[in-house]
C-alpha cells in the first residue's frame, strides 16, 4: 500500500468518524513539469493525497533510443529450478538525448527525467516481432543479463505517477522499429526494482 493510499484510508476513517473534514486535509504539492513536444497534450492530471500524483499525455510521437531487455540471471555457477528461470525478460525504452528533450520531466515533487519508459511488455512480447522467435530464444539462453537494441519507438500515450515512494514513466507503444545498428549485450546485475 502506498503512502498516499494509506493517508487516504486514514483520512477517510477520520472523516467518517467526524474528526476530520475536507478542509482539514493538507494541501498536496503540485507537480511541475518541464516543457514538452507539442505532439503530446496533457489530458489528465491529479495532485492529490487521495487520488495520487499523476499526469497523462496523449498524442503520437516518434522517439529514438534503446529498447532494453533484461533477464533475471543467477550468479555464475548457480542454477535455479527450471520453472523459476526467467524466460520472458523485462523490457523498457531509454530515449536518446534528442528524444529525451522532447518529453516532460518532473521538476519538484519526486523529480525525475524520463530516462526510462516502461512499455508494459515483456522482453519476449517486444522482441519476437522484431527479431523472430528463434533469435529471441538464443538471447534467452545466453548468459548475458541485458540486451540493448537501437530502435525508433512510436508512442500514443505517456503517463507518470508517484508510487512506492518514487516516480515512474510509462508509455503506450504504437510501434517499434529496429534500426540498422548492432545489438549490444551486457552482463550486468538485473536493474528492475520497485
Amino acid at each position: 500500500m502506498t503512502r498516499s493510499q494509506l493517508l487516504a484510508l486514514v483520512v477517510g476513517a477520520l472523516m467518517s468518524a467526524g474528526a476530520v473534514t475536507a478542509a482539514d486535509m493538507p494541501t498536496p504539492p503540485r507537480a511541475v513539469f518541464t516543457s514538452w513536444d507539442p505532439a503530446l497534450r496533457l489530458v489528465e492530471r491529479s495532485d492529490s493525497y487521495v487520488t495520487g500524483s499523476q499526469a497523462r499525455w496523449q498524442g503520437r510521437i516518434s522517439l529514438t533510443g534503446v529498447l532494453v531487455v533484461e533477464f533475471d540471471r543467477d550468479p555464475e555457477g548457480e542454477e535455479r529450478a527450471p520453472e523459476l528461470v526467467d524466460v520472458n525478460g523485462v523490457a523498457h525504452f531509454e530515449p536518446d538525448a534528442r528524444s529525451l528533450a522532447r518529453l516532460p520531466a518532473a521538476k519538484n515533487y519526486y523529480p525525475l527525467v524520463p530516462k526510462i519508459l516502461w512499455i508494459g511488455a515483456t522482453g519476449r512480447e517486444a522482441l519476437v516481432p522484431l527479431i523472430g522467435r528463434a533469435a529471441f530464444d538464443r538471447l534467452q539462453a545466453d548468459r548475458a543479463s541485458r540486451f540493448d537494441f537501437p530502435v525508433k519507438l512510436t508512442l500514443t500515450e505517456l503517463a507518470t505517477s508517484v508510487e512506492c515512494d518514487h516516480r515512474d514513466f510509462t508509455a503506450t507503444v504504437h510501434a517499434i522499429q529496429l534500426l540498422k545498428a548492432p545489438m549490444v549485450a551486457r552482463n550486468e546485475p538485473w536493474s528492475v526494482a520497485c
